[in-house]
This record gives structure tokens, C-alpha cells and sequence, in this order.
């Protein structure tokens, strides 16, 4: 039981490293005191799932870079800028951070996201796919066939 408390205030920790990771001074006490428990609770919690605050934080940064780098929305922001909205202080610690996490500097990643197509480069960055439903359904014709015209009905009382 004490094992499942914690980690849903890992979870916990997490959504709100998630949403609030941008702020450069992001402390583990501004993320206890948002959910009402200690920081040593945040601390105690991460530690027994084997995490820690200062890592969960470089992870969603990172996460959060790697989709602006690789939407177009971001094309004409520059990487020290993308870094910087991303919660990293400095250029050089954004760049070594993500080239220590991925593998690529912010232009590598930024110049290989060029060459994917445009849908797969919005891809994992807080858009899901909509599931196929049955309302949004609409058949195409094919080559041949006829697609019924939705017919207007003319009163004949009006004609006379």
C-alpha cells in the first residue's frame, strides 16, 4: 500500500514537472507545495521508484525540446532560443544535455527532422492520434462509381 501511495505521487510529480518544466527555477519544493506534501515526500516518493526530481526534470526538457525541434511550427526559432523556452539556463547546457540524451546537437536533430515527412514530424509531441470512428467515416468514390447527390424536394404547390 505504501508502495502504491508512492507511486502515484510519482505519477503526480511528473504531470506537473511535465506541464511546468519551461520555468527555469522549477525547485522540487515548488512542485510539493502545488500538490500540499513535503519535498522530502516528492524526494522519498521518486527515490523508491528508483528516479530522482533533478532527472525528471532534464527528461521532460528534453522531451519538450525535442518536439519544438522537430515541429515546423518552430523552423524560424533559433535552437539557444528553443533551449531557453524548454527551462535549460544556457545554450551550451541545452546542447550538451541533448546531445548527451539523444545523441545529436539541437541543429542535427533540427536538420533530420527536415527530411521526415511533416506528419511524422509532429508526431509524440502532445498530439495523439484520433482513433477511426464510425462518424467521421466517409467513403470515397472510386473510379466508376456514382456518389448520390442529396436530392431537393420542390413543392408543387408553389409552382401553381
Amino acid at each position: 500500500m505504501l508502495a502504491e501511495s508512492r507511486r502515484i505521487t510519482r505519477d503526480k510529480v511528473r504531470d506537473h514537472i511535465k506541464r511546468r518544466c519551461p520555468d527555469i527555477a522549477l525547485r522540487a519544493a515548488d512542485v510539493a507545495s502545488s500538490l500540499n506534501v513535503s519535498r522530502r515526500t516528492v524526494h522519498r516518493a521518486l527515490a523508491a521508484c528508483g528516479e530522482t526530481f533533478g532527472a525528471m526534470l532534464i527528461e521532460a526538457r528534453v522531451d519538450l525540446a525535442v518536439c519544438m525541434l522537430r515541429s515546423p511550427l518552430f523552423d524560424r526559432v533559433t535552437t539557444a532560443e528553443i533551449g531557453r523556452r524548454a527551462g535549460f539556463s544556457d545554450a551550451s547546457h541545452f546542447t550538451r544535455v541533448l546531445r548527451r540524451k539523444t545523441g545529436k546537437t539541437p541543429l542535427q536533430m533540427r536538420r533530420a527532422s527536415r527530411l521526415e515527412p511533416r506528419d511524422e514530424r509532429r508526431a509524440g509531441c502532445g498530439r495523439r492520434p484520433q482513433p477511426a470512428s464510425p462518424q467521421n467515416f466517409q467513403p470515397t468514390a472510386t473510379v466508376g462509381s456514382t456518389v448520390p447527390r442529396e436530392s431537393s424536394t420542390v413543392s408543387t404547390s408553389a409552382s401553381r
